[in-house]
């Protein structure tokens, strides 16, 4: 895959994750869940954010792995809420994006590992 393509396909998971975020905090808002309707809102506009040609790309670089990050926090930390308000079954759908936001991450950090000198 080349390099633009990364790029949107990136974009598209960032969009994807705010939009989520967004609607998921909106409907915490509506059940009194202030705290983490605020992280979720939080969540929502760093992801918008990483679409927007805001930042160079060696910052974007950083940011990506912190967002990437945050994103595995934010979804564990939904999926938990579920289960304890016990949720049936859509706990384990936000766990899934959890572990797949924290493959998501290995992978990303993987790529961008610079080459050891020694495997020359």
């Amino acid at each position: 895959m080349d390099t633009e393509k990364k790029k949107r396909v990136l974009k598209i998971a960032f969009l994807l994750n705010g939009f989520l975020f967004l609607l998921g905090g909106v409907g915490l808002v509506q059940d009194g869940k202030w705290g983490m309707a605020v992280l979720q809102f939080l969540a929502a506009a760093f992801n918008i954010m990483m679409v927007l040609p805001l930042f160079k790309e060696s910052v974007k670089t950083r940011l990506n792995v912190l967002i990437l990050g945050m994103n595995v926090m934010v979804t564990a930390s939904i999926a938990w809420d579920y289960h304890l308000s016990g949720a049936n079954y859509i706990q384990y759908a936000w766990l899934t994006a959890a572990v797949m936001s924290l493959l998501a991450l290995f992978v990303y950090l993987k790529k961008k590992k610079p080459p050891n000198p020694k495997d020359n």
